[in-house]
């Protein structure tokens, strides 16, 4: 059977809403990837401290300041490694459910319009017997 015209998953919402979660799958799974990179971070700090000394009554005023650079490799991060797993296992099922849902909608789309075909032939038979009927009924 032709089919009436052709099957754009695009038009299905169904099929866009998981298309969307394909990529916040996809999005979720380079997030945690980009998790394992290096990160540098600076710190500073600055305290002013004075009062008066308890045995002379002398004025003691002190400044305090420190600077940090932190550099943080997660090598050995396991938890960091499980979640980069999890969220590659998850994007994989979005896009397995994807798969699955576009191949269900194309087929329902197939029936729909196999069905539309042959209910479009069986009106066509059906006028023909309307009017085979009426011609008989003029000959009798």
């Amino acid at each position: 059977m032709r089919l009436i015209g052709e099957f754009d998953a695009d038009k299905y919402l169904a099929v866009s809403a998981k298309e969307e979660d394909v990529k916040i799958a996809d999005l979720s799974a380079r997030s945690a990837k980009e998790s394992l990179y290096p990160s540098l971070s600076a710190n500073a700090a600055y305290f002013h401290r004075s009062g008066d000394a308890y045995n002379n009554g002398d004025s003691v005023s002190r400044d305090y300041g420190s600077v940090a650079l932190s550099l943080s490799v997660p090598l050995f991060d396991k938890e960091r490694f499980s979640a980069i797993e999890l969220s590659r296992i998850e994007e994989q099922k979005a896009r397995a459910t994807l798969a699955q849902t576009t191949l269900e909608t194309r087929n329902t789309y197939r029936a729909l319009n196999d069905q539309y075909v042959t209910l479009k032939q069986s009106r066509i038979l059906s006028l023909q017997s309307i009017e085979n009927y009426e011609a008989t009924l003029k000959t009798a």
